[in-house]
């Protein structure tokens, strides 16, 4: 080979690796991928208990409900979407639900579970976490939910069936549905219903509109100025700590101011014991029992056969305590009346009785 030949091949060669070189230096550091979502909901059923889990880490809408196949499936909608990483699983064979919200606001809807579907269902658990979420228990008679709002202004639905809720702290709104509930609305100025059945509600510390609605309802009213109504059936309605409003509405129901100036309202033939403060309390309709307490009151009987009693210490009292008893026929009977104590005592025609309007939630 000539000298010149093998110059120029060596030439070549290194005009090659600096191209080389060049086209490896031009190439991104890194693979620019698609945009992807990340997955915030896991899913999981464990076959050997029966449970299903959904869990969320951020504020999602997740529903539960079976499919219209043969033999029904499970479904969990993700923000309206089906979660493809739940395998094939029958609903006849869930036992369990449990469903934990993130912090952020959640939507958690479970009113599409049936038993007639989930035949082996027998325990539901719902937790929304922390944030202003919205929990929707099932609407069947046949299964009992138990929901938990945590803190924030949660909207809790029970619907139907003997839920357990606990909306946390917060300014709730609580509707137990039908059937026998348990509601604790928490500390925050709450807006709690009953509904239907016998229903066991405790309001908290806060302002809280309560109305038990229709059963035999036991309510409490805890601190603060609350508005309590029993609703329809006989119910035991405690103001707690507080200026509260007791209204007894229809039925045989036992009103009890507890501290605080209290007023309590009753209707048929109920009893109200005003406890400390200087409380006001109309019977009006029915044969009514009235205890006066450890303050300046005024009991009013209103139409009825009625029993006033003035209070447990009535000389300490009497001078600012005033009793009505309507009519003056002497239907009435008024206990714990000293006549050295100077207690007022008032006889009169029966007015037309003062009926105050059921709570609007």
């Amino acid at each position: 080979m000539r000298f010149s030949d093998w110059l120029e091949a060596v030439r070549r060669f290194g005009r090659t690796r600096t191209r080389a070189r060049r086209s490896v230096a031009a190439r991104p550091a890194a693979e620019v991928l698609e945009d992807r979502t990340l997955l915030t909901v896991t899913t999981t059923f464990l076959q050997s208990a029966g449970e299903l889990q959904v869990i969320a880490d951020a504020g999602e809408s997740i529903q539960i409900r079976s499919n219209a196949a043969a033999t029904p499936g499970v479904e969990v909608l993700v923000d309206g979407v089906v979660d493809p990483s739940l395998p094939d699983v029958a609903a006849a064979d869930v036992q369990t639900i449990i469903v934990r919200g993130g912090e952020k606001a959640n939507v958690i809807d479970l009113s599409a579970v049936s038993s007639v579907q989930f035949t082996s269902l027998s325990r539901i658990e719902i937790d929304g976490g922390d944030g202003n979420d919205t929990l929707i228990g099932t609407d069947d008679a046949n299964l009992a939910d138990s929901l938990a709002g945590g803190d924030g202004d949660d909207t809790i639905q029970g619907l139907d069936g003997n839920d357990t809720i606990d909306a946390g702290h917060g300014n709730d709104s609580v509707d137990g549905g039908s059937g026998d509930d348990s509601l604790v609305a928490g500390d925050g100025n709450d807006s709690v219903t009953g509904g239907d059945g016998g229903d066991t509600i405790i309001a908290g510390d806060g302002d809280d509109l309560i109305d038990g609605a229709t059963g035999d309802d036991t309510i409490s009213g805890g601190d603060g100025a609350d508005s309590l109504s029993g609703g329809d059936g006989n119910d035991s309605v405690d103001g707690g700590q507080g200026r509260d409003t007791l209204i007894g509405n229809d039925g045989d129901d036992q009103l009890f101011g507890n501290s605080g100036a209290d007023a309590l309202y009753g209707d048929d033939s109920d009893t109200a014991v005003a406890g400390l403060g200087n409380d006001t309390l109309m019977g009006q309709g029915g044969n009514d029992t009235l205890h006066g307490g450890g303050g300046a009151d005024l009991l009013d009987g209103g139409s009825g056969d009625d029993i006033i009693e003035s209070g447990a210490d009535a000389a300490g009292i009497s001078q600012q305590s005033r009793l009505f008893a309507v009519p003056a026929d002497g239907s009435n009977t008024i206990v714990e009346i000293d006549p050295t104590t100077g207690l007022e005592l008032n006889r009169f025609a029966a007015p037309e009785p003062v009926r105050p309007r059921r709570l609007g939630l």
